[in-house]
């Protein structure tokens, strides 16, 4: 089955894609491609992993002596303290990590702190698997349907099978991690706000669903709150100075946004309001403490751990906001000028992810397949856009393929660097700031290559 022979289905006169047709091309795309079926089979091997360790721990071991369970006994914990004394919620004593969500976050696992600990872990493996498969259909829809794809449809399955394999998978299903969830509504939120723009799902009040999906996002991950600047919609063409930003905003269409973000975090402000102590202890856990004996991808963090071995005073959270600011201001300013931006909202969502693990302390290698499910899409363009150009590639394109494809194995050095040998990471925060320089060097060349689709 060739790509290209169900991509013009559309164009063809059918109004609308319609979402059980395209899950059932997506499981024909799977039976059809050798690398998706290993995906599966990796990720079902992990899985098999996972489970006969747990039970082996179990009978022979403590979990406590281990990293099974880590994360996922803090969102156990807060699941309890959140129906039981929500004062306690950021207290580090009572876990064995330090909470670091919004409050409403805990509410989540209201329910599963009712189920037992071992069968609610177990539970949660195989709920996140499949939230792994449906992240993947996203993927897959967004390439197919929103991003216009590549002449080597071999490349696409190379990076879809890419993320649901991706080796920090298993490390998610030990620990009982999040990232799938967090992933899920990213993606998920980005779709809809794409089809806002480009219809193609019969799918209502788009852009308040996609709102309502990144409130959620953020919810299980505050960070993700850099990409709402970039949920602005303009009316048009805009000219490059303020007053034509202003004039062509689309108020209704950024209000229903910004709305859909709203009514899921407005609680938060209440419980904060209600106790500002929680509202400290959240700031204090975010940004002026850091995970010790933790690996980190952050610039910032490695700035911090090169002053220190000089024995000097650290601001970091001084750090923190001038890397933060300086490439958010990069980023931002492209947005504002570019007049084709709503056609390309992955490039921010991507954008967004990587500011994230450059910037924020405690940042670390399990983020890197968040970033890789939305840079996906993103490398599918910039792929069609050099073949279209009549095959004037230059090194910097494939560089910057082949470093989307090999994300995940190129973190695995790192790691091992850091618990292992050095004690810190100097090479994640230094590949991911000159991945952030060529990024940024390609957009501008993919500007005076395709003049219509300026980013």
């Amino acid at each position: 089955m060739v790509l290209g022979d169900i991509m013009p289905e559309k164009m063809k006169g059918t109004p609308y894609f319609k979402i059980k047709d395209e899950f059932q091309k997506f499981i024909t795309y799977i039976q059809s491609s050798t690398l998706m079926k290993l995906g599966i089979l990796f990720n079902l091997i992990w899985i098999t992993f996972t489970l006969f360790a747990f039970f082996y721990v179990l009978a022979f071991d403590n979990l406590s002596n281990t990293v099974f369970t880590e994360d996922f006994e803090v969102f156990y914990t807060a699941g309890m303290l959140i129906r039981t004394n929500i004062d306690e919620l950021y207290m580090s004593s009572l876990y064995n990590l330090p909470y670091r969500y919004l409050p409403t976050f805990a509410y989540f696992y209201i329910l599963v702190s009712y189920i037992p600990f071992n069968f609610a872990y177990l539970a949660n493996v195989a709920f996140m698997f499949a939230i792994n498969f449906l992240s993947t259909f996203m993927i897959y829809e967004l390439c197919m349907r929103f991003y216009l794809m590549p002449k080597d449809p071999k490349l696409t399955r190379k990076l879809i099978f890419l993320f649901f394999m991706a080796p920090v998978q298993v490390v998610n299903y030990i620990l009982g991690q999040i990232s799938p969830l967090f992933i899920f509504f990213l993606l998920f939120s980005l779709i809809l706000i794409e089809n806002s723009e480009k219809k193609v799902y019969n799918i209502p009040h788009c852009d308040l669903y996609g709102g309502i999906l990144l409130g959620l996002a953020i919810t299980l991950k505050p960070f993700a709150i850099l990409v709402v600047p970039f949920l602005l919609v303009f009316k048009g063409s805009t000219k490059e100075n303020i007053n034509s930003l202003i004039r062509n905003l689309d108020f209704k269409r950024t209000l229903n946004r910004f709305f859909g973000i709203i009514i899921i975090l407005i609680p938060n402000l209440f419980i904060f309001l209600r106790d500002q102590k929680l509202l400290q202890e959240f700031i204090d856990i975010n940004f002026h403490e850091t995970l010790q004996n933790h690996h980190s991808t952050s610039l910032t963090r490695l700035i911090i751990d090169v002053l220190n071995s000089f024995r000097s005073e650290v601001n970091q959270v001084l750090i923190f906001i001038v890397i933060i600011c300086i490439t958010f201001f990069i980023s931002f300013t492209r947005f504002l000028m570019n007049p084709d931006r709503a056609n390309r909202m992955a490039y921010y969502f991507q954008e967004a992810m990587l500011l994230m693990m450059l910037s924020y302390m405690d940042s670390w290698f399990l983020y890197s397949v968040i970033w890789l499910s939305v840079l996906i899409p993103v490398l599918m363009d910039f792929e069609y856009t050099y073949e279209e150009a009549g095959g004037r590639k230059i090194k910097m394109v494939t560089a910057l393929r082949r470093i989307g494809r090999l994300l995940n194995i190129y973190f695995a050095i790192p790691v091992i660097l850091y618990y292992f040998v050095l004690g810190f990471d100097p090479l994640s925060p230094v590949f991911l700031l000159l991945f952030y320089v060529l990024y940024q060097y390609m957009i501008f060349k993919k500007l005076s290559i395709r003049k219509k689709e300026v980013l």
